[in-house]
């Protein structure tokens, strides 16, 4: 049952009757924590219907809406609700990503409006106003997500101010914002310098050679703040303590660009001596044979943490899967990287799963990463401990923060996670049958739209002579029938306005 502001409002205003009868104060609402009462309070105040989707998730303190449906004054409402928001961990808008169905589109009808007003330019200057007041007043933010919406360089230009206060940010989405070169120079280095990045998406972002300097930037910039952390933490230690390198973590997403070979070679420059990165996806760029021997050259002789470069999908042609079959198999080669990272937690082998799975990676290979914790993960390797002879028999070895911080959060139930992995590739394979159902469908609708198209031509060529006799002489009548009304109407006009001169 879809939920209404109106009973919303009759039971704050009964629980308000009651608490004033009773001489008390407000019993505690059940339901709703503190933002959605915020939230819920806010559309009472602006007679708004909330959003279910941006209800749900205020509990967990994240902001997540979709801009599709929203009319003007729906969104500059929500836009003046994130700027009230403070503390958030998670905010995510989406623009495009929503179908227009039936519903939709009879509220665009009486709207007046051909489509969502948030795909103006005025308007997503204000979101992404709404956007970076709202992370300045969360330090903590975790994950950011701009999907579909535009970022121009000035826009660019305010987010990179913002997010140098973000420095727990470990997510950022901005796919398909048509960022740009100029777009992303401005962010560059404030996202290299994010300590706990983690994960980049820049597909469709209308990306050329022009910005392989600023992608490589982010990648050096990462690994130097990497290397820098590593060092200090050694240099803390001491010899009785375990170490336990951190895995590679940085994911980059840049399918769907215009990037050539010599942002490969770029990129490979700056992969030559990197440990942190642990994932690439190039699909979709236009890259050449050249591209895949310079990257499998690299990865053969100096990188040998990066665990996945993925450049071909599927539905690709055979040669071009024949001219990447070294880079393909490389995620097999180097799972033990991977299974490192998929350890750290519950939340990063779910991530893993889910991100693979979209990119299109193999099942099994899946399974074994995210569905596996075997031995050679937990146990730290005998070359990495070292031992002090002056240590006693009863005194336990010093793990430094970062392993207490690894063994409190790794999860040991590689059953639930290959239910959830095979759970998510039956859906991901419904989800492909459903467009595949959904285009056939457009096609055969076309196509009768045409054969409708033609009957109605031939139909209305070929007339008989006899039947264009007929409608010729009911034109006549309907023309004749015409001047007799005008006749009569002004005759009627004439009689009414003969007394009034005689009088």
């Amino acid at each position: 049952m879809p939920f209404s502001i109106e009973a919303y409002k009759r039971r704050v205003n009964a629980r308000s009757a009651k608490s004033r009868k009773a001489k008390a104060s407000t019993l505690p609402d059940e339901n709703f924590e503190g933002f959605q009462k915020k939230y819920l309070d806010f559309c009472v105040e602006k007679t708004l219907d909330p959003d279910h989707a941006l209800l749900k998730a205020l509990r967990t303190s994240s902001f997540v809406l979709t801009l599709d449906g929203l009319s003007g004054e729906e969104l500059a409402s929500h836009l003046a609700f994130l700027q009230r928001c403070s503390e958030l961990s998670q905010l995510m808008l989406s623009l495009g990503s929503l179908a227009v169905d039936r519903e939709l589109r009879k509220k665009f009808d009486r709207l007046g409006l051909k489509k969502a007003p948030a795909f103006a330019k005025e308007s997503t200057a204000k979101i992404i106003k709404a956007v970076c007041v709202a992370c300045e007043q969360s330090p903590r933010l975790i994950r950011l997500q701009l999907k579909g919406i535009l970022i121009t360089e000035k826009q660019a230009q305010h987010l990179a101010r913002t997010l140098v206060k973000c420095t727990q940010l470990e997510s950022i989405n901005w796919a398909n914002s048509r960022l740009g070169d100029q777009g992303l120079a401005e962010v560059s280095v404030v996202v290299g310098k994010l300590p706990r990045l983690v994960y980049l998406n820049l597909s469709v972002c209308r990306l050329t050679e022009k910005a392989r300097d600023h992608l490589a930037k982010i990648i050096t910039l990462h690994g130097a703040l990497q290397d820098e952390s590593a060092w200090s933490s050694s240099l803390r230690s001491q010899s009785s303590v375990v170490i336990v390198d951190k895995p590679p973590s940085l994911v980059l997403d840049l399918s769907h660009n215009a990037l050539g070979d010599a942002t490969v070679q770029t990129l490979c420059d700056a992969l030559y001596h990197d440990k942190w990165t642990l994932a690439i996806r190039l699909c979709h760029n236009r890259l050449t044979c050249n591209s895949y021997a310079l990257l499998h050259k690299t990865l053969q002789q100096s990188n040998s943490t990066l665990a996945v470069i993925k450049v071909a999908e599927e539905e690709e042609s055979n040669a071009m899967k024949a001219a990447t079959h070294d880079l393909s198999g490389l995620a097999a080669r180097r799972i033990g990287v991977l299974q490192r990272f998929a350890a750290e937690s519950n939340e990063r082998r779910l991530f893993l799963c889910h991100l693979f799975l979209e990119w299109q990676v193999e099942r099994e290979l899946v399974l074994r990463i995210c569905g596996e914790t075997g031995s050679e993960v937990d146990a730290p390797s005998v070359g990495a401990v070292s031992t002090d002879s002056k240590r006693s028999s009863h005194q336990k070895p010093k793990v430094n923060a970062w392993e207490e911080e690894t063994q409190n959060r790794r999860s040991p139930h590689p059953e639930a996670v290959t239910f959830l992995v095979g759970r998510l590739a039956v859906l991901e394979q419904d989800h492909r049958k459903t467009l595949d159902y959904v285009t056939r469908l457009e096609q055969e609708n076309q196509q009768l739209r045409d054969e409708l198209r033609a009957v109605r031509e031939s139909q209305s060529s070929v007339i008989a002579p006899a039947e264009e006799q007929i409608i010729a002489q009911l034109e006549d009548a309907i023309a004749h029938l015409a001047n007799q009304v005008e006749l009569l109407t002004l005759e009627k006009q004439s009689r009414g306005v003969k007394p009034a001169l005689g009088s």
